[in-house]
This record gives C-alpha cells, structure tokens and sequence, in this order.
C-alpha cells in the first residue's frame, strides 16, 4: 500500500514537474517557481501539522507555517491564497462532526486571515509608521526615519510582552488581552482601509472579542502573537529596499528612502488601480461639476522637503493625490480601461471584439461586462493556458485570439479541427507543425484529473472533505486569481505563471 501512495504521489509530482508552465517557470529569472516551493511547503507544512496534532507542542508546524508565509510575502503574495486550503485542514481535524455550517464559517474566517495579510499587516504597519515618523520629524524635530525606529521597537516590544505575559503559570488575563490588543493596533491590522468608521467598527470588534470572549484565552493569544511576530520577521525582508535606497545606487526607481515612499512601493502605486467592484468602463468619462473642473476625492501624499541648506531640520511636506470621478461606473467592473488614456485605445477594441460588442458607440451592459468576464478573463486567460499544461499547446506564439497563435490543442485532429475550430490539422505548415513550445498530451492527464476528482468523491465524507481542500487550493490560485487581476485585452505577454498553483493541486488529483 505504501509503494502505491508513493508511486501516485510520483505520478502527480512528475506531471507537475514537466508541465508547460512550472517547467517554464522554472528556467526563467522569476519569482514564481520559489513562489511555487512556498506553496507546497506550506501545504506540506499542514499536512505535517494533520499527522501530529495530537501531540503536544503541534503548535510549532502552524508557528512555521506563519514563518514561511512572512517569508513568501517578499517573494510573491500568491502564497497567501493557500489559507483557506490550511484552514479546512484545521477545522477538519479539530471537529469530529463537520457541517455546511462550519466549513462555511472556516471559509469565512480563512478569507479574514487574508484580508488581515494583504490589506492589515502589509500596508498597515508602514501606515502606523509613518503616523509615529510624522510626530518625530514634524513635531518633535527629530531626523528622518527616527520615529520608524521607535514604532518598530514598541511594536516588537509590545508582541514579545504579550508572549511572556501568556508564558506565566498564573496569566493576568485582562493583562494578556490588553498587550494582544496593543499588538494588533500597532501591527496595523485593526487601521485596514482609509474610512475612520471602519477603524472604530475593527478596533470595537477585536476589542469586544479579546475582552469578552472565553476562547480569548493566553493559549490562543500565545499561538497569535507567536505567529505574528515571525510573520513580521519574514516580512523584515524588505528592510532592504530602503536600506539599499538610502545608499542611492544607480538604479533606485521610486528612491523608497523613508516610511511613507516605502509604503508606495509596497502598495504598487506605480503601476495604478484595477477596480474590482464597483468602477468604471471603457465607455466612462470623467465626473463635471457645473462650472467644468472634475470631480475628485483627495489624498495627501508625504515626502522629504527639499532643503535649500543643510542646516534645515528634516521635515515632511504633504501634497495632495487626486482619484478623479467616473460616469457609467458598474459593478464587478471587468471592461474597465478608460478609453480617454491613450494608451488604452486597442483595450477598447479587444472589449468590444470579446464582448460582441457592435454598436460603436454603446455603453457597456452587465451583460456584455459578464460575458467578456467569461469569454476573455476565464476562457482565454485562464482555461486556455489550465489545457496547455493537461491537453496540449499549439506553438509559443503570442496569443491574440487568432486560430494559429497561443491556442490550446488536444492532438486528436478531429477535435482540434471542428471542435476547437482551428482548421486542418491534416497538412500543418513546418513551422508551426515544428514549433519547439508544440505538446500535445492526446487530454490523458485531464483525464487522469478527472478520475482523481470522481474517486475522491465516492469516499464519501472523508473523501468530500480531502476534495474540499485541493478544490479550495485549486480556486483559489487559479480562478480568484482571474478575478483579482481583472485583466485587459492584448496582455503584453502570456500570464500562465501566475496560475502555477492552481495546475500544482490539479496534479494532486491526477496522482489520486
């Protein structure tokens, strides 16, 4: 029985390891195949964590999982999409009665711990820092970066504090609550967003919970702030970019030298926004008021002041940003490159062409948004390269729609020819029949994955329960994903790296 878990789980590894896109992937100067070693790590890490939970100091697989993922986080955030796969595990173990319920609130609580990651811990503590950095610099007088310093050593204070409170053999309760609660004031979590209200509702709700709830007790605080704090110190990675800043090599873009360019920098506003929402179309045009100057919220952006000597005190100056207003906004806006930026002129045409869209001047409906949604964003950018690595790829071209660039292919040329509609397939020129990225896999492994799904399937709860899993690593790191980069037509290059994780949990069903 062991040499047949072995050989199936071979099996799958192997069929991952020679996949069109991890293969690529991983002969290329990238960030995503050691994303993809985080990913199995961390999946590995909780099934470590499922074989010995009944064994005293388990917590230490869940403390490394934290690790790996402040770790993963200077690297790519896709690791983060494996906690709701991590959480399921978790619960499942811990409940012997599962049910809908219970999953779904798992699900709910996993979505939380990525909202916290992504939206809290990340921006959120150069968010605190740079209110710390304004009161030094700006009131108190201090040089650049002084109040970083101290907002990092009170913050690190405060967590190992909570640790030694929840270390005693007698824990002062309210004392624990109390340095928990400082700790995720200060780590950011609890400052997610830029609407006060939102503040007061996560700083009441923690509150209410950490002071009222009897699961809030120094175990669990214990576990919380033990992981918190390594995941601060894999995310103390990129203490380098500003140290490296500071130094002003020849290449310093954005020159991320204080805590609030950092911040910049992290939060990629270089590259701007894509709503995900509510937002604008292609057909939109920038909000007027009456007397003709645009509508717009403001936001003030601090950076070092220019000294006119060197005997002028540091200080930050704060300008304003402005996010202009937009006509014909919608919700789950999936067209939604502004056609008044030139560069975004052929966007318009590739909305229109995937959408089947023909009226020139028509605003786009819910309709069209939904169906370019699952034509282009799903079809094209997801499925088309999710077959390339289980099917077959017809040629390295760069795919623009065309029947003889990028497309997936089976090799059977009837399919190939009337189903996929590719034309013949009988008298294919030499170069393309030729092409070096061609592969064709006859659909054998999306065969093997399917069989996979149906035999997990019939082992009933269990087997429910283990498809839960790989499912939930599978959607998330494939589909979520489409749904996040809310893509747009002509993509500059093929982006099936950034689906490696989601083609690694399709070959743990075609290993079962």
């Amino acid at each position: 029985q062991i040499v047949v878990v072995i050989g199936s789980g071979l099996v799958g590894a192997l069929v991952y390891t020679f996949s069109d896109t991890f293969w690529f992937s991983a002969v290329e100067a990238e960030v995503y195949a050691y994303s993809s070693m985080f990913t199995a790590l961390v999946f590995w890490l909780i099934l470590k964590w499922e074989d010995n939970a009944h064994k005293p100091h388990s917590d230490k697989w869940i403390v490394l999982i934290a690790y790996m993922m402040g770790l993963s986080i200077g690297v790519h955030l896709l690791n983060l999409l494996c906690i709701p796969a991590i959480v399921l595990i978790y619960y499942y173990k811990k409940h012997d009665k599962v049910n809908w319920k219970g999953t779904a609130l798992s699900l709910l609580f996993s979505f939380g711990l990525i909202a916290v990651l992504m939206y809290g811990i990340i921006p959120g503590s150069t968010k605190v820092g740079g209110w710390f950095e304004l009161m030094t610099v700006n009131i108190l007088g201090m040089s650049y970066n002084s109040g970083l310093f101290i907002y990092l050593i009170a913050l690190v204070g405060v967590i190992i504090w909570s640790i030694v409170e929840t270390m005693s053999q007698e824990p002062n309760l309210p004392r624990v609550r109390l340095t928990f609660l400082l700790a995720m004031a200060l780590s950011g979590v609890l400052f997610i967003g830029d609407s006060i209200l939102l503040w007061i509702v996560l700083i009441g709700g923690t509150g209410a919970f950490t002071f009222m709830s009897k699961k809030a007790n120094a175990k669990l605080i214990n576990l919380a702030m033990t992981c918190l704090l390594v995941i601060l110190i894999g995310y103390s990675s990129f203490a380098l970019i500003p140290i490296r800043s500071i130094a002003n090599p020849p290449m310093d873009q954005n020159s991320p030298e204080d805590v609030f360019s950092l911040a910049r920098y992290l939060n990629r506003e270089q590259y701007g926004d894509r709503p995900l929402l509510y937002g604008r179309t292609f057909a939109s045009e920038i909000k007027r008021k009456a007397d003709g100057t645009a509508v717009t919220s403001e936001k003030n952006r601090y950076s070092q002041v220019i000294k006119s000597s060197p005997d002028e005190k540091d200080r930050y100056v704060a300008t304003t940003s402005y996010n202009y207003k937009y006509t014909n906004s919608m919700l789950l806006p999936r067209m939604h490159s502004y056609s008044g930026n030139p560069s975004y002129s052929n966007h318009v045409t590739g909305y229109k062409m995937w959408a089947g869209i023909e009226n020139e001047k028509q605003v786009p409906t819910m309709l069209d948004n939904i169906r370019f949604l699952f034509s282009y964003q799903l079809n094209y950018m997801y499925w088309r390269y999710f077959m390339w690595n289980f099917s077959g790829r017809q040629n390295d071209v760069q795919g623009d729609g065309g029947i003889t660039s990028g497309n997936w292919i089976t090799g059977i040329s009837f399919i190939d020819e009337h189903v996929l509609g590719l034309g013949p397939q009988t008298d294919i020129a030499p170069d393309v029949a030729d092409n070096k990225a061609r592969n064709v896999y006859y659909m054998l492994p999306l065969l093997l994955g399917i069989i996979g799904i149906i035999y997990q399937l019939r082992l009933k709860e269990k087997g429910f329960q283990s498809f839960l899993v790989v499912f939930m690593l599978f959607f998330m790191t494939g589909i979520a994903i489409v749904l996040y980069l809310n893509q747009t037509p002509f993509e500059p290059r093929e982006r099936d790296y950034a689906y490696a994780g989601s083609f690694y949990a399709f070959s743990i069903w075609i290993g079962i």
